[in-house]
């Protein structure tokens, strides 16, 4: 039985990028977050960075390679029949618009529309990204559903008013409890999405 009947209940569908659709080789993630941690707390503010900053970050995620991403939990099927029955779909994450161009996965291949964190006035747990995704798709809010691995998904929904579902993921297990006050179901993987009319 299916978690979440997609297209008998919303228009479109916003998903998070990394932990729920994508994920880093393993090998690359250590150094990747070695190399961030100095910035994370300013891209998670939403604070727009000064050119050296960003130009230094696009220096350390080429030589890094942190840009190797594969996609999990079924996600590149499901957006595949998603596509074919033509319903709007979309990435909503914090990462700069830099990182995702330069993942290995073209992420635009696959979703009718994609907001990075640079794209908005603040990140997530802020609504704004999610607004953008549904002023993007020419829908409400009401009309769409977001699934996501974090507390900052589950925030972000809510303050939009916009339904979520819990893909759940190792990294932020801590944070079940909190997402699950908010969230209308959980999902192991994609496929317990049912696409059927």
């Amino acid at each position: 039985m299916k978690v979440l009947d997609l297209l008998n209940n919303y228009e479109g569908i916003i998903m998070d990028v990394d932990g729920t659709a994508c994920n880093a080789s393993k090998e690359k993630t250590g150094l990747k977050k070695m190399l961030l941690a100095p910035v994370y707390p300013i891209l998670k503010a939403g604070v727009t960075m000064p050119t050296d900053i960003e130009k230094l970050m696009k220096i350390q995620a080429k030589l890094a390679g942190v840009s190797k991403k594969h996609f999990i939990n079924g996600a590149e099927e499901f957006l595949a029949e998603l596509q074919s029955v033509g319903f709007p779909t979309g990435f909503a994450t914090s990462m700069q618009s830099y990182l995702i161009q330069n993942y290995s996965v073209d992420l635009s291949e696959h979703v009718d529309h994609i907001v990075t964190g640079d794209m908005v006035k603040k990140n997530k747990p802020h609504p704004d990204m999610l607004f953008a995704m549904c002023d993007m798709m020419k829908l409400n809010p009401e009309q769409v559903v977001m699934v996501g691995d974090s507390r900052d998904d589950a925030e972000a929904a809510k303050r939009a008013k916009i339904d979520f579902y819990i893909m759940r993921n190792k990294s932020f297990a801590h944070q079940l409890a909190d997402m699950r006050k908010y969230a209308k179901g959980e999902l192991d993987s994609f496929a317990d999405i049912g696409v059927g009319r």
